[in-house]
């Protein structure tokens, strides 16, 4: 006999549960830990959130920026509809003390903030949406006020508690994204960022592929002027700081070596130190190669490059990012690796020492400050051949590397920014807590260890969080059948009275049912299962009693049989849903998922695991983020062309290295999405 337990749920509950039993997620509170540890608390809710920025504020806390698709936890009732650029302030003692969110129905993010003179904040990021908060923006005018996957840089300035006083976007009909924002001694504010588009407001500004761009408003948010800076191929600024006369010194990343970058030399990626004026104009640019002149073959983002950039006590800066280097292996062939590198700069943009650091093959410095003694913190992450660690490094004034951390290795754990606050640092990026997805991490400390590991979660170290979970039923039901045909009948009985659609997979083959968890949750639509090669008279019976008139069947005909087809076709409208392979039908269900809702995560499985499939189909319907199925040691090339051309930036892999190899993390990374 199959049969499992449910407590009482709406309908659309039922959906998931088919093939699950009752699931208890353990969840770890948010926690400070005591004086003599850092201070680490988590953010969100049961989906995404990452943490991109932060800037400490006059009352002794932080403001923090990034992006959000949850709608319950800290973000209970804040969710517009899908995935939302947020801004959360945090008390000194490091308590939520406000919580806003910034966008529309498709994606927004911010990706650096600032607090302004009159203790408001400046924001700045990107946004596809075109409704709601960006209802009045220019994309919307350009656009004729339809949604699409290309993004406008954004610029948001919001009062004291969080409520917007004005907003601009900038762009044209392409890729367009503001990443670092000052305000002027005058009260104006320059943003820097990067631009794909050859129209709009870039209508005579764009010089290549990708260019650099900074624009300049005012107090008020009435555009000043704009510039772009790089040559033929791709360029960017990932952000900027504000010197004493008013003007900014921005770093980003170029592969060109033409116009703007002519003279630079050949190398595919360098990384770009440009001077900008009050008035936009350039002082002076100096760039320092990141990769052998002779490579040539690199992916170009904003991920690459100059990541950071803060003045320094002589009035210097201290600018860190990532390279590339040519890993030789024994059998004569290569690995083009990834390494951290810093590097001090003088008021002239002459360079006085660097420093070069490998960790794992793929090592990335994000984050650099200065602390009260005149050394140097710098956080980043490293991958492969081991999981994902967060790093921490420590250098003095000169460039001597004081010592290097680690934590224990996450599959998904960053930080992405760093400030100095008096004897301590403050670092937000993200972790995943399991059963919780992804939550905005933030932490407040000096980078202290437990057992040779960095501390970075409450539980760790002397201090721990008393995890211990009741769960307190007051009444279970129990669905059952005599085989699992009528198990699932009895959860279609129970969960629906009518419903116009089904979904119709084979009983023997789980694949196809888990990947249709979330198509089914937007549906509302039950699943029944039948055999192969004749519909059940018993699951016919059903159809008829749900008054359905679409039936999707899932899976190719050697799944459920054309002659299946062919009998519902005669009294239904039936669509089939599949590939030659499992992951050609996961892949064409993520088409029929997008068509309905935009996505920008998916989760990457394992087909040959029943176990790890079957855990996450309730989450994977609950949020509709879509399964897609991966070798162990690839991703296959119809994935990996979805991937790209959905736009996905957010990939959840399921189960450990040994059934999801880090080669698939690898290729996830190359595609530029956040593991």
């Amino acid at each position: 006999m199959n049969d499992f337990k449910l407590m009482s749920m709406s309908p659309k509950a039922y959906i998931t549960m088919v093939f699950l039993a009752l699931a208890i997620a353990l969840l770890v509170p948010s926690t400070a830990l005591a004086s003599s540890g850092p201070t680490i608390q988590y953010f969100g809710g049961s989906n995404w959130e990452v943490f991109n920025g932060v800037d400490n504020t006059h009352d002794g806390g932080c403001v923090v920026v990034g992006h959000s698709s949850s709608n319950n936890g800290n973000l209970e009732g804040l969710n517009k509809k899908y995935a939302d650029a947020v801004i959360v302030k945090f008390s000194a003692d490091a308590e939520v003390q406000w919580v806003k969110t910034f966008g529309g129905s498709f994606i927004d993010s911010f990706q650096s903030v600032k607090q302004t003179k009159d203790g408001g904040y400046i924001a700045v990021g990107s946004s596809s949406s075109v409704d709601m908060d960006m209802n009045n923006s220019r994309k919307k005018a350009r656009e004729a006020g339809q949604d699409s996957s290309n993004d406008d840089a954004i610029i948001v300035k919001f009062n004291s508690l969080g409520e917007v006083e004005w907003f601009k976007d900038f762009g044209g009909s392409q890729r367009d994204s503001f990443n670092g924002v000052v305000e002027t001694p005058e009260g104006d504010f320059i943003a820097v960022g990067e631009s794909e588009s050859k129209d709009g407001d870039l209508s005579g500004l764009a010089l290549g592929n990708c260019d650099a761009i900074f624009a300049r408003y005012n107090h008020d948010g009435t555009f000043i002027g704009a510039q772009s800076y790089g040559g033929s191929l791709g360029d960017g600024f990932n952000d900027l700081v504000l010197l004493s006369d008013g003007s900014v010194v921005a770093v980003g990343y170029s592969s060109s070596n033409d116009k703007d970058m002519k003279g630079t030399g050949a190398s595919l990626l360098k990384g770009i130190v440009v001077k900008i004026n009050k008035d936009l104009s350039i002082s002076w640019a100096t760039s320092v190669d990141l990769a052998d002149p002779s490579f040539q073959r690199l992916v170009y983002s904003s991920g690459n490059g100059f990541q950071d950039v803060k003045v320094t006590d002589d009035q210097g800066f201290i600018v860190v990012g990532k390279g590339t280097y040519l890993d030789q292996k024994a059998d004569g062939n290569s690995n083009m690796n990834e390494d951290g590198r810093i590097c001090k700069f003088n008021s002239l943009g002459q360079e006085e020492w660097h420093d070069t650091y490998i960790n794992q093959a793929y090592t990335r410095f994000f984050g650099v400050a200065q602390d009260q003694s005149g050394s140097y913190m710098v956080v980043g992450d490293s991958y492969m051949p081991e999981a994902k660690k967060i790093i921490a490094l420590r250098y003095d004034p000169h460039g001597v590397r004081l010592w290097d951390k680690e934590d224990e290795g996450s599959r998904s754990r960053y930080l992405l920014s760093l400030v100095a606050k008096g004897d301590h640092f403050v670092a937000v990026g993200s972790k995943y807590i399991q059963g919780k997805s992804e939550e905005g991490l933030l932490y407040i400390g000096r980078f202290e260890e437990a057992n040779n590991k960095l501390i970075m979660a409450p539980n760790t170290g002397s201090h721990s969080v008393d995890t211990t979970a009741q769960l307190k039923v007051s009444e279970t039901e129990r669905l059952s059948g005599n085989d699992r045909y009528e198990t699932a009948i009895a959860i279609s009985k129970k969960g629906w009275e009518k419903s116009e659609n089904v979904i119709l997979v084979n009983g023997n083959n789980f694949p196809d049912a888990l990947v249709g968890s979330s198509f089914a949750y937007l549906k509302n639509a039950p699943i029944l299962i039948t055999p192969s090669d004749k519909l059940d008279n018993r699951v016919s019976a059903e159809i008829q009693r749900l008054g359905a008139k679409t039936i999707a069947i899932l899976g190719n005909s050697s799944s459920v049989s054309q002659p299946i087809e062919n009998q519902l076709k005669e009294r239904y409208q039936v669509t089939r849903i599949g590939g030659a392979e499992i992951y050609d039908t996961a892949v064409k269900l993520g088409e029929e998922i997008k068509k309905i809702k935009p996505f920008d995560t998916v989760i990457i499985a394992t087909q040959s695991n029943f176990p790890d499939a079957l855990a996450i189909a309730p989450y994977s319907a609950k949020e509709t983020i879509p399964i897609l199925f991966t070798e162990k040691d690839r991703l296959r090339p119809d994935t990996k062309k979805a991937l790209a051309e959905w736009e996905i930036r957010n990939a959840i892999i399921i189960g450990g290295t040994g059934v999801v190899s880090l080669d698939v993390d690898l290729e996830l990374d190359a595609l530029g999405l956040t593991i």
